[in-house]
């Protein structure tokens, strides 16, 4: 993997992630805010996607072991997603909140409203999208994946397989996190002599099954050729299996998956599914509020970029990871 950095147990071990600076945390008068009082409002993703019911469960956890409330904020869906986190986001820092946790998903849109909050004094947090633009945007901390080296990891994997015609499946087209995954996997593959190609699905259709499926399909059987399919989402991944059946090209389409549910590992251990790569969306979740606290409580945060990913899971070692789903239920992805 391209990336060797090692999250180690939350509370204890954000402290000892990259370097830490001081900050003007509160002053020592006593008028600093008490930690229960705190208002932190961490704005994601629907937890009807396996992905972001994880991410809140890390999200939870941490707010009960640090013994503060906070309040989470998403969509219910995919449905009209731009305008949805537009309206969402405006109204969180109309709260004027003590803190805000932000997914940079849709730059053009949400970009101008990050800057907005920190103008206004606001301490931003980034989580899960925003790799790359946390600092301009002033940001003060930044934990999710290398979408880049996502997607190269999933393309050294599925050229080792075999893959020469490779369609990575983009299903929120206007988040350039996905399309840098793809970006990264087809590369790996056009670099070792093949080809590929994304395949769009409009945002619209991507919590409904049976349309990414036809679509899915659809490419397969508009190109016999196909060997490989990456999906960039644990439903797209059930979806491209039952497509690849449709097509009749089951037994000669690899399909792997970024991101994970008990479906996914399931899957993997089967044979079913070449591999899934794990961005760890359950310490996205922690750290993103463990950082806003540890920030307002002491005046504390890294210094740079924590990532959380890419995890290769295979059938060498998905048994490791089914265990702890079953016993933490829905921590490595729900189901």
């Amino acid at each position: 993997m391209n990336i060797k950095k090692t999250l180690v147990p939350p509370i204890a071990g954000l402290l000892l992630l990259g370097g830490l600076t001081a900050g003007c945390g509160g002053s020592s008068d006593g008028s600093k805010k008490s930690s229960s009082n705190y208002t932190i409002i961490d704005i994601s993703g629907p937890v009807s996607d396996p992905f972001f019911g994880s991410f809140k469960q890390g999200s939870d956890a941490a707010a009960k072991d640090l013994g503060i409330d906070y309040e989470y904020s998403a969509s219910k869906d995919y449905t009209d997603l731009v305008p949805t986190y537009e309206r969402i986001t405006r109204a969180a820092i109309g709260k004027k909140p003590d803190a805000l946790i932000i997914g940079d998903y849709f730059p053009e849109a949400l970009e101008p409203l990050i800057k907005q909050a920190v103008g206004k004094g606001i301490p931003v947090f980034v989580t899960n999208s925003g790799r790359d633009s946390w600092q301009k945007l002033g940001a003060l901390g930044f934990i999710g994946e290398n979408p880049t080296a996502m997607g190269e990891e999933a393309g050294k994997v599925a050229v080792k397989a075999g893959a020469k015609n490779a369609i990575c499946v983009n299903q929120i087209a206007g988040n350039p996190v996905l399309e840098q995954r793809c970006n990264g996997f087809l590369k790996q593959v056009t670099d070792a002599g093949g080809k590929g190609k994304i395949l769009t699905i409009p945002t619209e259709d991507a919590s409904n099954e049976e349309k990414v499926r036809q679509s899915i399909a659809g490419a397969l059987n508009a190109d016999k050729d196909v060997d490989s399919v990456l999906t960039l989402g644990s439903s797209i991944a059930t979806a491209a299996l039952a497509a690849a059946k449709q097509a009749g090209m089951d037994d000669t389409v690899k399909v792997g998956t970024v991101d994970i549910s008990t479906n996914v590992l399931e899957s993997v251990k089967s044979g079913k599914l070449l591999f899934a790569l794990d961005q760890q969306p359950y310490l996205q979740g922690y750290y993103g509020v463990l950082q806003a606290y540890q920030w307002l409580e002491y005046g504390l945060r890294p210094t740079n970029a924590i990532d959380s990913g890419p995890q290769v899971i295979t059938k060498d070692n998905v048994d490791r990871v089914l265990e702890v789903q079953k016993k933490h239920r829905g921590v490595r992805g729900a189901s």
